[in-house]
């Protein structure tokens, strides 16, 4: 088995790379309603996980969280008085070593950790009404490079209208924080939620019985596996 990392390889199969920014999925209904735009579920902490966060993002109608609004899934957390909520809004297990990491104030849930396992998160309004939830995932379609290797999650969205259980919608962050854990660098941009983020996806595959595509769809980088190499390919992208 030979496995390549690729960017432009020769071999005899061809492929077409498309970048997927929709899915089939129902988007959320039209309103100024804040949303879970990125999660750090497991950072590459030796069984401390104290950089894990959840950022909530305004709607772009300038729907925002606010005293009274909670997590009833996931996280223990209700949002307090006193914060400046017109803005990205980080909750952190360690909300010390988070600001000690990245620069930048959080407020701190009050359980202990996020399951590297994958868990379901919910955010709810001050009378209880589910505003978002996600179900997020640790293997492919959901980004891998997010289950221990210094990568967040992000929605590739700036507004309330992806589908946050659709892990078509999420990409592994590519920010480049500076930040290095155990010798892995921190991908992640907490505080500032852009929708930037860019899905790639194979969409079509000739001849798919001879190798493996994985994950897919990814951030960008993906890796192929071969069961035999021919003399000559074609890699469309």
């Amino acid at each position: 088995m030979k496995l390549l990392k690729v960017l432009l390889v020769l071999f005899h199969f061809c492929l077409i790379v498309g970048f997927s920014f929709q899915s089939d999925a129902q988007p959320h209904p039209p309103g100024g309603y804040p949303f879970i735009s990125e999660i750090m579920y497991n950072p590459p902490e030796a069984g401390l996980d104290s950089l894990e966060f959840i950022e909530v993002s305004p709607d772009f109608l300038s729907g925002s969280v606010g005293p009274g609004w909670f997590f009833s899934a996931g996280i223990d957390f209700i949002f307090p008085v006193g914060w400046d909520y017109n803005q990205v809004v980080v909750v952190a297990k360690d909300s010390v070593a988070f600001e000690n990491a990245f620069g930048l104030p959080a407020l701190q849930w009050t359980n202990s950790f996020l399951l590297n396992s994958g868990e379901y998160l919910v955010l709810n309004a001050p009378d209880g009404e589910v505003i978002d939830s996600v179900f997020y995932g640790v293997t492919a379609p959901w980004p891998e490079e997010a289950n221990g290797f210094g990568h967040s999650i992000e929605i590739c969205s700036i507004d309330f209208t992806l589908d946050g259980n659709n892990p078509e919608n999420w990409a592994a962050s590519q920010n480049n924080t500076g930040v290095e854990v155990n010798g892995s660098v921190i991908y992640a941009s907490p505080g500032v939620h852009t929708g930037n983020c860019t899905i790639v996806k194979v969409s079509e595959i000739e001849n798919s019985e001879s190798f493996q595509v994985y994950p897919n769809p990814s951030s960008g980088i993906f890796s192929l596996r071969f069961s035999k190499l021919l003399s000559k390919a074609i890699l469309r992208i």
